[in-house]
């Protein structure tokens, strides 16, 4: 096979890279982002019947990998997504919720955004040290548990919610 076997969570890695190059203005492959947009979309659906953290998680990084391009590069409901989502908030990994927040507010719903934010706090410890943090998630070597993708993730949703809040103090100590 040309190129080998895909891989949905190395393509949204490459498209969130991608994303971060495009918002920086640097100039990026539009057809292959495009067709990487296509297949990850494809592959990538929320199993209402049985969500779990990780398939609840994969589509809330979808969801805020999408919100970062054009609407016209993709054909996916990303707003029915996250409506969705909101019934398995229980589910949801700290990371989902970083992720719920930034496409929250990315949709224009920063009441729901804070919510969910909130409820990501609720998990957070705080020290004079270390500052804000979590503890290490139960399987930590899963990418939707990992401890440091959920810290950047938390910094990266209050920047996207109110880049002027006191807790990113606490977060980037």
């Amino acid at each position: 096979i040309k190129g080998g076997q895909g891989s949905v969570y190395i393509t949204l890695y490459y498209l969130e890279k991608a994303s971060l190059a495009k918002s920086w203005d640097i100039e990026i492959d539009e057809n292959m982002t495009k067709k990487a947009l296509a297949y990850v979309t494809k592959e990538i659906k929320l199993n209402l019947a049985k969500p779990t953290q990780y398939n609840l998680s994969e589509a809330l990084y979808l969801a805020t990998i999408l919100t970062s391009f054009p609407d016209d590069w993709y054909t996916y409901d990303v707003k029915t997504l996250m409506e969705q989502s909101n019934n398995f908030i229980n589910k949801m990994t700290p990371l989902g919720k970083a992720y719920a927040t930034i496409v929250w507010t990315k949709l224009g719903n920063k009441t729901r955004a804070q919510k969910i934010f909130a409820s990501l706090m609720d998990s957070a410890k705080t020290s004079n040290i270390t500052g804000i943090h979590w503890a290490p998630e139960e399987k930590s070597w899963q990418w939707f548990n990992d401890s440091i993708t959920l810290h950047s993730a938390a910094i990266k949703a209050l920047l996207t919610l109110n880049p002027k809040d006191p807790r990113l103090k606490g977060l980037t100590k």
